[in-house]
């Protein structure tokens, strides 16, 4: 294996750590307040006001960490190399989603 495929494959494996951590994280909480906050929020709303999607950046830079809590997702990139782990814990994506939501709607007021 040559020296460049080994750095990828480094990185690949350790994205794939960092996404599975995070997931980890998200499936173990209770409560929305036990979660940090987020470097970033991205909001994807549609023509009608409803927002579809929202997403948090846990980390950004190498690698680039984001959790979809419509699609209940954890997707990490790092520069070619790409991992996805889906979240089973439905009951706090959606409290997350409302909470997030909420935010939104009393920041546009």
């Amino acid at each position: 294996m040559t020296k460049l495929n080994q750095t990828y494959m480094n990185s690949k494996e350790a994205l794939k750590e960092q996404v599975e951590s995070t997931r980890k994280r998200y499936e173990g909480l209770d409560t929305v307040s036990d979660l940090d906050d987020p470097l970033d929020i991205e909001y994807r709303v549609r023509y009608n006001g409803n927002i579809n999607e929202v997403v948090l950046s846990v980390t950004v830079g190498g690698p680039n960490i984001r959790v979809y809590l419509s699609k209940g997702v954890v997707k990490g990139t790092w520069g070619s190399a790409q991992y996805t782990s889906f979240i089973s814990n439905k009951s706090l994506l959606e409290g997350l989603f409302t909470h997030y939501r909420s935010v939104f709607e009393q920041t546009i007021q």
